[in-house]
């Protein structure tokens, strides 16, 4: 039985300048990110476009499913060295994930002088309850984390560009 104490919230929307444009393109830059890491799983099946997407979205994986799942493909079909930065590629998008889900699955206020202030469930595990954690995050901390997501879809994508994987026979 895990134990979640009620919060009560005062939502408020008088949100700074910028704060909606970055929370969604935050969002919007880690579906990017999702739709490439189909794209590599896709390309380590060696399986087309259409059947590789379909049994991408039916697996429904998490992201920590699809890393334990792919991460010994990428090493038995991909040259050592492209192997070993999809691995590492692969722990930046967990701890990217993190930061997402942070900010994703919250629920946003403002504090007395209109700051965004981020309201989040932890789980505590050795209490085995839920707990609130609160935080004041500034646009320019959404616009850093959400800069970070795109770079690293670029460097996934460059990444997966490079990969020549032989048929299978």
């Amino acid at each position: 039985m895990v134990v979640c104490a009620m919060k009560v919230i005062q939502v408020k929307d008088d949100f700074p300048a910028g704060f909606h444009d970055e929370l969604g393109r935050l969002v919007a830059a880690w579906g990017r990110v999702e739709y490439l890491l189909m794209l590599c799983g896709k390309t380590l099946d060696a399986e087309g476009f259409t059947l590789g997407m379909r049994s991408q979205i039916l697996k429904g994986k998490r992201l920590d499913e699809f890393c334990k799942h792919y991460e010994p493909i990428a090493r038995a079909k991909l040259p050592e060295l492209q192997a070993g930065r999809f691995r590492e590629l692969l722990a930046q998008a967990q701890s990217l994930a993190v930061l997402r889900n942070d900010n994703v699955h919250a629920v946003w206020t403002t504090d007395d002088g209109g700051e965004p202030l981020r309201y989040r469930p932890k789980k505590n595990k050795p209490k085995n309850q839920v707990d609130w954690c609160k935080d004041s995050v500034p646009v320019c901390q959404l616009r850093d984390t959400r800069q970070r997501i795109e770079g690293f879809l670029c460097r996934l994508d460059n990444e997966r560009k490079k990969w020549v994987i032989p048929p299978a026979n």
